[in-house]
């Protein structure tokens, strides 16, 4: 089992579609959600790689950091994103796999970068870890690293705020500057209770014969009048809810416009029971 302080810290970048993906999906998804990232072994310290193999950080806490390394002329800068916990590493070849639950959003947008990459620095476990920087064309350094101390510059909360400030610093970013919407999943409560929907191993546990109501947030930074309706009329985005149960039938529509910078849809459904 591992000490109540160890985190792994989760860097993934814009190098690749999936990896900018990660972030978004590392965003989007409720507290409580699984998600999985796979890193090469050249991107790891072979101890950390040996831990993953034998599921040896299991329960560690998670910090998933987007990694800026969109221009090659400057080091590669980290924007923390979202906390969580480890639910199952193995290795696979040369590769390691992480499952791990998502949890709060992590916020250091009021915190200048230097001194979170200072305090990252000294909270790895190794002297030798390396966060990832420029060697020409190659971005090197280690992907995944574990942390032995808390970080003090980064606030966690599952406030929509939080989310809000998160997303402000990534659209600022070059891989981000063209991503239209930011979604994040707020809740699913049944529908005549305020009482939330309970998740168990990364799933919602739904009861026969009852309706529901999914709230999803949806958010452009920019204020309405910086020109970004005429963006969005002009796009005419949707958000799109599908149903993979055989016993989920939706209640009302299930495309919604996005017709402003910021705004939280609904959807609601009825799980029925199987006939058999």
């Amino acid at each position: 089992m591992s000490s109540d302080n160890n985190t792994l810290l989760l860097l993934s970048s814009g190098l690749r579609p999936r990896y900018r993906h990660d972030i978004l999906r590392a965003l989007a998804l409720p507290s409580g959600a699984q998600l999985q990232f796979r890193y090469q072994r050249k991107y790891l310290r072979n101890d950390l790689f040996e831990k993953l193999g034998r599921n040896a950080v299991c329960g560690h806490k998670v910090l998933v950091g987007y990694l800026d390394a969109s221009d090659k002329r400057r080091r590669p800068t980290i924007v923390p994103c979202r906390m969580g916990h480890v639910s199952e590493t193995r290795t696979e070849g040369d590769f390691a796999l992480l499952r791990f639950e998502v949890a709060e959003f992590a916020n250091s947008s009021d915190v200048d970068l230097e001194k979170l990459e200072q305090e990252l620095r000294r909270s790895a476990s190794s002297a030798e870890a390396r966060l990832p920087y420029w060697e020409q064309d190659d971005c090197k350094g280690d992907f995944c690293i574990e942390l032995t101390s808390p970080l003090s510059a980064v606030r966690k909360s599952a406030g929509l705020g939080e989310w809000q400030a998160i997303v402000n610093q990534l659209r600022a970013r070059a891989d981000f500057r063209e991503e239209p919407f930011f979604f994040s999943v707020r809740r699913l409560h049944k529908l005549g209770s305020e009482r939330g929907a309970s998740i168990s191993e990364g799933k919602y546990v739904l009861e026969a014969d009852s309706s529901y109501r999914l709230e999803i947030a949806h958010f452009s930074p920019g204020s309405p009048d910086s020109g970004i309706d005429d963006n969005v009329v002009a796009i005419a985005p949707s958000i799109i809810v599908t149903f993979d149960g055989a016993g989920l039938q939706a209640l009302d529509g299930t495309e919604m416009a996005i017709d402003s910078p910021y705004d939280l849809k609904e959807v609601s459904f009825i799980e029925k029971p199987l006939n058999g």
